[in-house]
């Protein structure tokens, strides 16, 4: 995607064609889809209450915190709820939900508010930009000037790094995209971009992780030898790697939906780390001795978990449909260890006071549809073998008119012309690229990306 074009609502986690795709799914009865919403529905999310608060004081205020989360994910849930039923009182239900929170004003923790953003605002995209759900526009204007003066300016914090990090790129990405703002998501997207490399670690990136110009984020992932797919936090605690992961597959999952494949860039490192650590909580792998320093990975496989704090976080396991719908399903990578703990706690469906999403229901299966292109034509290559890589381009039709692009839509290269048969454009960065080409009767012999 070349920045400019429209941006597709709904668009966050789902657009119309996916939800049709589950709405279809369920109609027919047909596994695991029908189980997840028949447990989504059973939860009766359309009974819940608002619990609206202007100002959420404090920095470990956990009680309001979560309730505002709560209410997110309830609304989320009966928007889903309504386009697969038709139901209208779900519809209701999640409208009453979002209005409630239309005159927030501050939240002192914006770690908390970046995982309650996401849910409401998968709600709002299906109410805003779906016909039939009886959100009035005044109601939207106003819910959308609150997302813009409230929700955007917290989703935009640098401060924190690790999983908090990725919970505001998320909540920023999704923000955007409500807002329409091409603009905004570019950024985002350009944070996403610039993150998650320093977030998990492959053999390719050498002894060390890739410290994104930051020494200090060293402390975040302890001590090595380092393992493919291991993650920043992965020696704190699998419940805090779980959380910056999901983040990390949801944002790219919403950036594909707008025609940004980040899923291209960073598939190995996201699959590598899916992989490793599903081996693990499904107690079939054993954590490397040596790793970590030899000290423990807490909460994984048979190694007992402890804190400080006394208060253990379920590791039982985790339901990453997003990252096996698109690595496996999609590009046809297998992801064996993932698909396993995948099908063992399906239905991935349940109102979090974190960032869970309802994944089997909404991912299982679900395929893919074509990027946005840009005419006449648009070829996008990815490469993950490190630094300078090499973009060669034959064409068989001259003149031929190249520009190439990088994820955020700034022009790499300026008009260029190839007289003699072959462009050929050296020590590109790692990243995704998209490439425009124009001529008269344009066709191409040959597109290749080379390390």
């Amino acid at each position: 995607m070349v920045y400019g074009a429209d941006l597709v609502h709904p668009g966050l986690l789902s657009t119309k064609a996916q939800l049709d795709f589950i709405k279809e799914k369920v109609s027919k009865g047909e596994q695991p889809w029908t189980a997840a919403y028949n447990k989504l529905r059973n939860g009766n999310p359309e009974k819940r209450n608002p619990n609206f608060r202007a100002t959420i004081s404090g920095t470990s205020n956990h009680g309001p915190m979560d309730e505002m989360t709560l209410d997110g994910s309830n609304a989320y849930a009966c928007a889903l709820i309504w386009y697969i039923s038709g139901d209208k009182k779900y519809a209701d239900h999640a409208i009453k939900l979002l209005n409630a929170w239309t005159g927030f004003q501050k939240h002192d923790n914006w770690l908390f508010l970046s995982w309650a953003v996401p849910q409401f605002l998968n709600a709002a995209e299906i109410m805003a930009h779906v016909n039939g759900s009886g959100w009035t526009a005044p109601d939207i204007q106003k819910f959308t000037g609150m997302v813009r003066q409230k929700w955007l300016p917290a989703m935009q914090n640098k401060t924190w790094v690790n999983n908090a990090m990725h919970s505001t790129i998320e909540g920023q990405i999704a923000t955007a995209i409500f807002l329409d703002d091409k603009e905004e998501l570019k950024r985002a997207v350009g944070r996403w971009s610039e993150w998650t490399r320093g977030y998990f670690y492959l053999k390719e990136d050498g002894n060390q992780p890739i410290l994104v110009g930051r020494a200090e984020l060293q402390k975040h992932w302890g001590k090595g030898p380092f393992y493919d797919g291991q993650c920043m936090e992965t020696c704190r605690d699998l419940n805090h790697a779980r959380l910056g992961g999901a983040s990390v597959i949801y944002s790219a999952e919403m950036a594909y939906n707008q025609g940004i494949d980040v899923w291209k860039q960073e598939q190995k490192r996201m699959g590598a780390f899916a992989e490793l650590h599903s081996g693990w909580l499904l107690g079939d792998d054993k954590v490397p001795g040596n790793i970590c320093g030899g000290d423990k990975v807490w909460c994984a496989g048979g190694v007992s978990w402890s804190s400080k704090r006394g208060h253990p976080p379920d590791c039982g396991g985790a339901v990453w449909e997003m990252v096996l719908n698109h690595v496996q399903v999609r590009l046809g990578n297998p992801l064996p260890k993932t698909q396993k703990m995948a099908v063992k706690h399906r239905p991935g469906v349940e109102i979090s006071k974190r960032n869970k999403k309802f994944e089997t229901l909404t991912h299982a299966d679900l395929p893919m549809e074509k990027l946005t292109s840009i005419s006449p034509i648009v070829q996008h290559r990815s490469w993950a073998y490190g630094e300078g890589a090499n973009l060669h381009i034959n064409a068989n039709h001259f003149p031929v008119q190249v520009q190439v692009f990088d994820i955020l839509g700034n022009r790499v290269y300026n008009t260029v012309a190839i007289q003699q048969g072959s462009l050929s454009l050296h020590n590109l960065k790692l990243g995704v690229y998209s490439v425009r080409f124009e001529g008269p009767e344009l066709k191409l012999s040959q597109l290749l990306f080379l390390p």
